[in-house]
């Protein structure tokens, strides 16, 4: 799956999705619709799990940016990735890992 060179203006939910392959996103834009708009953009939520390589390149995440229970069981880069406001991985220890390192 490769995800590049794309702007969405509000928010984007990955709700169960599995990536079975390699995910790339690059260049990729989320922001909220409307300078006003304080609410989320969710990127990974709820049990997205990828399975291949997966590559955030250079990517800007506005709004507060939520991986709930997201697992990386492949390698996970986010180079030259910026976020707007806080990037927050949720989850048990066993369910969320980067670079199959686990965070708590």
């Amino acid at each position: 799956m490769d995800i590049s060179w794309t702007r969405v203006a509000g928010r984007v939910y990955g709700w169960r999705a599995r990536f079975l392959g390699a995910a790339t996103f690059r260049q990729l834009m989320v922001s909220p619709r409307d300078s006003k708009d304080e609410s989320f953009v969710h990127a990974g939520e709820l049990w997205a799990w990828s399975h291949g390589r997966t590559a955030f390149e250079r990517c800007h995440l506005e709004g507060l940016v939520y991986f709930w229970r997201t697992r990386f069981l492949d390698s996970c880069s986010f180079d030259e990735t910026s976020f707007g406001r806080d990037a927050a991985f949720m989850g048990k220890p066993s369910e969320i890992c980067l670079s199959r390192r686990e965070v708590s």
